[in-house]
């Protein structure tokens, strides 16, 4: 194979008839346009095949470059693709292509005609790039990790080789959690999730295999248990690898048409959605009641508050993430995460800090707490404690405000799955209830301060809770709010093993946390079909994909089954983390007095069909918390003299 890099030094290779050769006779080209254009060419001689790749730079610089890559087999030209981006790599042998860009690896089929397959993204820029006899891919990246694909599409070795070789000196992060910050620096190819960069371990109970391999009811899929008709939306909660309704289908071939005159966001023009968007479509076709117009203006605001705002480092929201003016605590029953909102401390932080805080914590959901098909929504407790009159009117509480509430509403919409709203003043909470639309009542919960412990335990184990909202794991205190908090057992005492097994969030990559939407336009088909079989699927999940590949595909029931799909570097790391682990180093937490609380899978327990979203039993929980229990709050908030408690509209979140 050679290469060069102008294509004038090989056009013996290229055909007569290429249009783009420059003609000799013709003026030089002016400098300018000389410094926007790159050629050059790859060249595998045995098969005879040719790549021509033409870079240019577009005119606003916010697009960045595209390549246009031209396959020429004897001197005919056979194939033409453009993709964003700068070809920085390229591979041809064994009837494939193999070419990368800083943030996606490209493959090219020779073999009976020329088919592209779906990019692969990149965790962090391209090393070293061959292929190898027997159709191997070899893929050495900058974060000294080495990837061996079988180009027929199975993925054989993934690990790393820091402790095997020496690699020249690189300024790119070391720690494998900070490549997905490259990703980001062309918005439209950045992923669906991803963009932080951490610095921490994570919690020891952040991905406990009882959340990955949670079957979900029909309570946790659609609320209420079904999806509403044609024409009534709002109400499905999960979105990813499981089947789709037809008028969900028609609504994104609707937004596929209209991406087509939509060159601002999708710029290709062939109607495929922006990978930032690709698994959220659906979630913003649902918030935007299926008008396309809206769902456009929502990914407009996608790419201006998440992408263009990535990455986060964790180092410049530290501080700020220590607070406790929001944070995670805890899992419910359902295995969604709790998110905690003290308002109170809003008062501390600007509109940028603030705003800049909230979108680390909720992209840290999405990219390490949510399991596609399983796990995608979480739990959201609005704490008003200490907020007063004074507070409320102030223009940087509502400026902070708003911006949440656009990001919960607009970035992150289809994730809540409620809103519970404790310390309102009961006048407060009445005006507030009468001006919230019926469409969202079934979400919003005002609980009064009695009430808080009972509501919450309906919801969660008590050990998942703080004590001041009606459980036993200690308060957060001020400056101890990060690292999140995350304990085993959340959906009961005898969930998630005795002692509890160790998390999954060390072997669990990025494309796990994705899933893929079971989108069936043509070119969206493309990119899930090779891949999706390779998921940790539901039941409901395995028996669509199988029926949509034609296909027997087994669901994921149990943790070898899970570990088996992942790679072997990875599956022999957690069995050797799950072997030294002692029982001394995560017990099982006391369990309450005889509790009624689902365990193991709905279909074992009845839970799914008795109770909507696994909660507790009511009638036990009124037993334990009588009409006499009154709930104890610290006054550490106190309210201003001569004023009484109040609070912004959060009606919508």
């Amino acid at each position: 194979m050679e290469q060069s890099g102008e294509s004038g030094e090989s056009d013996s290779e290229m055909s007569e008839e290429d249009p783009d050769r420059p003609d000799p006779s013709a003026s030089p080209p002016r400098a300018k346009k000389q410094e926007q254009q790159e050629r050059r060419h790859v060249v595998d001689n045995e098969s005879g095949v040719a790549l021509l790749l033409e870079t240019r730079r577009g005119r606003r610089p916010r697009r960045g470059r595209n390549t246009t890559v031209r396959a020429w087999r004897f001197g005919n030209l056979v194939w033409e693709y453009k993709i964003r981006g700068r070809v920085e790599h390229t591979a041809v042998a064994e009837g494939f292509v193999a070419f990368a860009t800083r943030a996606a690896l490209h493959l090219l089929s020779t073999v009976g005609g020329y088919l592209l397959f779906p990019p692969m993204v990149l965790d962090s820029p391209v090393l070293q790039l061959d292929i190898r006899a027997g159709g191997f891919l070899v893929v050495l990246g900058q974060d000294s990790g080495l990837r061996v694909v079988d180009l027929r599409g199975r993925l054989l070795v993934q690990t790393v080789l820091r402790h095997f070789c020496e690699l020249p000196a690189l300024d790119y992060p070391a720690r494998e959690r900070a490549c997905t910050a490259t990703l980001f620096e062309e918005a439209h190819a950045a992923p669906a999730i991803g963009g932080l960069v951490l610095t921490q371990a994570l919690h020891e109970f952040t991905l406990p295999p009882e959340v990955v391999l949670y079957e979900p009811s029909a309570h946790d899929i659609h609320r209420g248990g079904a999806p509403l008709p044609e024409g009534k939306t709002g109400n499905r909660l999960i979105f990813l690898n499981v089947p789709l309704l037809d008028f969900e289908q028609k609504a994104l071939q609707s937004l596929h048409d209209a991406l087509k005159d939509e060159k601002a966001l999708a710029p290709e023009g062939d109607g495929v959605i922006p990978s930032y968007v690709r698994l959220h479509a659906l979630r913003i076709l649902q918030q935007s009641k299926l008008r396309v117009d809206k769902a456009l203006s929502t990914i407009a605001t996608h790419l201006e508050m998440r992408v263009q705002k990535m990455p986060v480092h964790e180092e410049s929201v530290l501080a700020d993430l220590k607070s406790g003016m929001m944070y995670w605590h805890g899992r419910d029953r359902s295995c969604r995460p709790v998110l905690i909102w003290r308002m109170e401390k809003i008062s501390k932080f600007d509109a940028d800090r603030a705003t800049r805080m909230i979108l680390f914590i909720l992209e840290f959901a999405v990219r390490y707490l949510m399991v596609p098909g399983r796990v995608e929504n979480w739990v959201l407790i609005v704490d008003l404690a200490g907020c007063g009159l004074s507070m409320a009117a102030a223009s940087s509480f509502r400026t902070v405000c708003r911006n949440v509430t656009r990001l919960l509403e607009e970035v992150y919409c289809g994730r809540n799955f409620t809103t519970k709203i404790f310390h309102m003043p009961s006048i407060v909470r009445a005006i507030v209830n009468s001006l919230i639309p019926e469409d969202k009542k079934s979400k919003v919960d005002f609980v009064a301060d009695a009430d808080i412990a009972k509501s919450m335990r309906l919801m969660c184990e008590p050990h998942q809770l703080e004590e001041q909202y009606g459980g036993t794991a200690p308060n957060v205190r001020e400056g101890e709010a990060f690292p999140f908090r995350f304990f085993p057992h959340c959906r009961g005492p005898k969930s998630g093993g005795s002692p509890p097994l160790p998390s999954l969030h060390d072997v669990a990559d990025r494309s796990f946390h994705e899933g893929f939407s079971l989108d069936l336009f043509e070119k969206a088909q493309a990119i899930w079909r090779p891949f999706v079989a390779h998921q940790p699927l539901t039941k409901i999940g395995a028996e669509t994909v199988s029926k949509l590949l034609a296909e027997k595909v087994a669901p994921t029931e149990t943790l070898d089954q899970w570990l088996a799909l992942q790679s072997p570097d990875a599956a022999g790391k957690y069995t050797a983390h799950k072997v030294s682990a002692g029982p001394a180093e995560a017990q099982a937490p006391a369990a309450e007095p005889d509790p009624v609380s689902p365990t193991l899978s709905n279909a074992e327990t009845g839970a799914g069909e008795a109770a909507e979203s696994n909660e507790m039993d009511k009638d036990q929980v009124e037993k334990e918390f009588g009409s006499s229990l009154v709930i104890k709050k610290d006054e550490v908030f106190p309210i201003l003299e001569e004023e009484t408690k109040a609070a912004c509209c959060v009606c919508s979140l």
